[in-house]
Protein backbone atom coordinates (compact mmCIF):
# COMPACT_ATOMS: atom_id res chain seq x y z
CA UNK A 1 0.00 0.00 0.00
CA UNK A 2 1.74 3.32 -1.16
CA UNK A 3 0.21 6.56 -0.07
CA UNK A 4 1.30 10.29 -1.33
CA UNK A 5 2.95 10.45 1.47
CA UNK A 6 4.53 7.34 3.20
CA UNK A 7 4.55 3.90 2.27
CA UNK A 8 3.57 1.14 4.04
CA UNK A 9 2.94 -2.78 4.17
CA UNK A 10 5.76 -2.39 1.56
CA UNK A 11 6.68 -6.28 1.63
CA UNK A 12 6.46 -9.08 -0.62
CA UNK A 13 6.87 -13.14 -0.51
CA UNK A 14 8.10 -14.45 -3.39
CA UNK A 15 6.89 -18.38 -3.79
CA UNK A 16 9.22 -20.66 -5.86
CA UNK A 17 7.61 -23.52 -7.97
CA UNK A 18 10.82 -25.49 -7.28
CA UNK A 19 12.56 -26.38 -3.91
CA UNK A 20 16.11 -24.70 -3.67
CA UNK A 21 18.37 -26.47 -1.48
CA UNK A 22 21.33 -25.11 0.81
CA UNK A 23 24.85 -25.39 -0.45
CA UNK A 24 28.41 -23.94 -0.15
CA UNK A 25 26.90 -21.15 -2.77
CA UNK A 26 23.23 -20.58 -1.02
CA UNK A 27 21.79 -20.56 2.26
CA UNK A 28 18.51 -19.64 3.73
CA UNK A 29 18.34 -16.67 5.38
CA UNK A 30 16.79 -16.11 9.20
CA UNK A 31 14.10 -14.01 10.06
CA UNK A 32 14.02 -11.53 13.07
CA UNK A 33 11.26 -12.60 15.17
CA UNK A 34 11.53 -10.13 17.86
CA UNK A 35 11.52 -6.60 17.49
CA UNK A 36 15.41 -5.44 17.53
CA UNK A 37 16.08 -2.75 20.16
CA UNK A 38 16.59 1.21 19.51
CA UNK A 39 20.39 2.08 18.88
CA UNK A 40 21.17 -1.15 17.54
CA UNK A 41 24.23 -1.13 14.89
CA UNK A 42 22.47 -3.14 11.67
CA UNK A 43 24.44 -3.86 8.42
CA UNK A 44 22.39 -2.63 4.91
CA UNK A 45 23.11 -4.49 1.40
CA UNK A 46 22.47 -3.60 -1.85
CA UNK A 47 23.55 -2.87 -5.16
CA UNK A 48 22.17 0.37 -5.66
CA UNK A 49 23.94 3.91 -6.04
CA UNK A 50 26.50 4.88 -3.73
CA UNK A 51 26.13 8.94 -4.14
CA UNK A 52 22.94 10.37 -4.36
CA UNK A 53 24.23 13.39 -6.57
CA UNK A 54 25.14 10.98 -9.51
CA UNK A 55 24.26 12.68 -12.78
CA UNK A 56 25.25 9.99 -14.80
CA UNK A 57 22.90 7.11 -14.53
CA UNK A 58 23.81 3.30 -14.32
CA UNK A 59 23.21 1.78 -17.31
CA UNK A 60 19.95 -0.62 -16.87
CA UNK A 61 21.15 -4.46 -15.43
CA UNK A 62 24.62 -3.36 -14.84
CA UNK A 63 25.60 -4.08 -11.19
CA UNK A 64 28.42 -3.31 -8.97
CA UNK A 65 31.53 -5.56 -9.13
CA UNK A 66 30.85 -6.73 -5.54
CA UNK A 67 28.05 -6.10 -3.74
CA UNK A 68 27.96 -3.23 -0.90
CA UNK A 69 27.41 -2.77 2.84
CA UNK A 70 26.59 0.15 5.09
CA UNK A 71 26.71 0.13 8.99
CA UNK A 72 23.61 2.07 10.17
CA UNK A 73 21.51 2.87 13.63
CA UNK A 74 18.39 2.20 14.48
CA UNK A 75 17.17 5.52 15.52
CA UNK A 76 12.92 4.92 15.88
CA UNK A 77 10.21 3.41 14.69
CA UNK A 78 6.87 4.49 12.62
CA UNK A 79 4.08 2.61 11.35
CA UNK A 80 5.76 -1.22 11.57
CA UNK A 81 9.00 0.76 10.29
CA UNK A 82 12.65 1.04 11.41
CA UNK A 83 13.95 4.68 10.76
CA UNK A 84 17.75 4.14 10.65
CA UNK A 85 20.36 6.73 10.00
CA UNK A 86 23.94 7.01 8.71
CA UNK A 87 25.08 9.75 6.86
CA UNK A 88 27.39 7.97 4.58
CA UNK A 89 26.52 4.56 4.99
CA UNK A 90 22.62 3.93 3.58
CA UNK A 91 20.35 2.64 1.17
CA UNK A 92 20.30 4.55 -2.26
CA UNK A 93 18.26 4.05 -5.26
CA UNK A 94 18.57 0.51 -6.32
CA UNK A 95 18.90 -0.94 -3.02
CA UNK A 96 14.83 -1.31 -2.54
CA UNK A 97 13.95 -4.22 -1.60
CA UNK A 98 17.18 -5.33 -0.09
CA UNK A 99 18.18 -6.48 3.46
CA UNK A 100 19.13 -4.75 6.56
CA UNK A 101 20.64 -7.47 9.05
CA UNK A 102 20.91 -7.18 12.36
CA UNK A 103 24.43 -8.37 14.52
CA UNK A 104 23.29 -11.80 15.16
CA UNK A 105 23.11 -12.07 11.39
CA UNK A 106 18.93 -12.25 10.78
CA UNK A 107 16.95 -10.13 7.93
CA UNK A 108 15.24 -7.35 10.80
CA UNK A 109 14.62 -5.38 7.81
CA UNK A 110 13.81 -4.61 4.24
CA UNK A 111 14.91 -1.72 2.41
CA UNK A 112 11.31 0.41 1.80
CA UNK A 113 12.56 3.99 1.20
CA UNK A 114 13.98 7.30 2.24
CA UNK A 115 12.85 10.55 3.67
CA UNK A 116 9.32 11.29 1.74
CA UNK A 117 9.88 14.18 -0.69
CA UNK A 118 13.56 13.83 -0.82
CA UNK A 119 13.06 13.63 -4.29
CA UNK A 120 16.36 11.32 -3.97
CA UNK A 121 15.92 9.28 -1.63
CA UNK A 122 19.54 8.79 -0.14
CA UNK A 123 20.64 12.52 0.57
CA UNK A 124 23.46 12.39 3.22
CA UNK A 125 22.04 13.27 6.60
CA UNK A 126 18.26 12.19 5.97
CA UNK A 127 16.69 8.60 7.18
CA UNK A 128 16.09 5.70 5.65
CA UNK A 129 13.50 3.92 6.28
CA UNK A 130 13.10 0.05 6.43
CA UNK A 131 10.35 -2.44 6.87
CA UNK A 132 10.29 -4.25 10.27
CA UNK A 133 10.57 -8.19 9.66
CA UNK A 134 9.29 -9.29 12.88
CA UNK A 135 6.54 -6.79 12.51
CA UNK A 136 5.19 -9.12 9.47
CA UNK A 137 6.55 -12.72 10.93
CA UNK A 138 3.33 -14.18 11.30
CA UNK A 139 1.88 -13.20 7.86
CA UNK A 140 5.30 -14.16 6.40
CA UNK A 141 4.84 -17.93 8.07
CA UNK A 142 1.20 -18.09 6.24
CA UNK A 143 2.70 -17.87 3.04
Amino acid sequence: NNTKHRKVNDIAVITLSNFIEEGPHVQYAQLQTEQIALNEQVTVYGWGRTNAFLTTPRPRGVLPKRLLKGTNTVIEREDNKLVCDEPRQHACKGDSGGPLVSSDGKVCGIVSHGKIGDKDNCTPGTPTYYTEVSAFIDWIKRQ
